[in-house]
């Protein structure tokens, strides 16, 4: 019994239902892709890194600062255009970097509320995964909100990859709600993680950098003990290590006796 009661839990956690396409009108969804931007980025050695950017204000476009980390030279480009950031705003610990122009002429999405989510509420994003020559839109909903200094990052059913950092996730009004930013380790069972507007607005207020600026690392790269618990879960979970399950819900409810994340995992016994 208590072994079904494990499979259970790792079922639940792990297998996300189909994705329903939430009643988006599709004159919204036009209208977002003028705000969406392509970064792209060239670092030293010739490497090239490739993102996702969507406007925020006047001459401001937000996206995640690795997309941009270690560049000697970025640029967007947005309606077969291209342009150049003169300065940045950079909060590295999360992930969220604001880039700053001169004369951009590209509109601003209207910024949401990351701090009032529901669990299924239906989202979409919009961004270039892959390089798509053009931004694509996929459709999903909330499937876990984490609190994490000071906002909640949120979890979603759909998948992204290389080339979607950095895309707007919008709610069902088109109103930007956060940044498509990390995934988990795995494939067919990865989590998939948004970083809060509400760091967006935050960074926006920061004092203005040079481009130029080496990689920092963000909360979520750093090394596995110092994650939080719930990334420290993925793994364990993955690999249907129930000791270690039991040993980081532990320490985590201890942390945090009220975090309902935590609390999902609470079953009597794990032994």
């Amino acid at each position: 019994m208590i072994k079904q009661m494990k499979r259970v839990i790792f079922a639940l956690t792990f297998i996300f239902p189909l994705t329903i396409r939430a009643e988006i009108p599709n004159e919204l969804i036009y209208n977002l892709k003028a705000t969406i931007v392509k970064v792209r980025s060239v670092n030293q050695a010739g490497g090239k890194s490739l993102g996702t950017g969507v406007v925020v204000a006047e001459n401001k476009v937000a996206t995640n600062c690795h997309v941009i980390a270690d560049a000697i030279g970025i640029d967007i480009h947005a309606m077969g255009e291209g342009y150049q950031p003169v300065g940045l705003q950079a909060d590295w610990r999360h992930d969220v970097c604001i880039l700053d122009f001169q004369f951009l002429p590209l509109k601003p999405a209207v910024l949401g509320d990351s701090e009032n989510l529901r669990y299924e509420e239906p989202i979409f994003s919009i961004g270039f995964p892959g390089g798509a020559p053009k931004p694509l839109t996929t459709f999903g909903s909330v499937k876990a909100l984490y609190p994490f200094e000071g906002s909640n990052v949120i979890r979603i059913s759909t998948s992204f990859q290389m080339g979607a950092s950095g895309s707007p996730l919008f709610n069902e009004r088109g109103e930007v709600i956060a940044l498509s930013t990390f995934k988990s380790p795995g494939r067919l069972n990865a989590f998939y993680y948004n970083v809060p507007i509400k760091w967006v607005k935050e960074a926006m207020n920061l004092p203005q950098t040079d481009l130029n600026q080496k990689h920092q690392h963000a909360f979520w790269e750093a090394q596995l003990d110092k994650k939080p618990y719930w990334m420290q879960i993925v793994i364990p979970l993955q690999n249907e290590d129930w000791h270690s399950v039991e040993r980081i819900v532990k320490e985590w409810i201890l942390v945090n006796p009220k975090d309902q994340e935590a609390r999902f995992y609470i079953y009597r016994d794990w032994e």
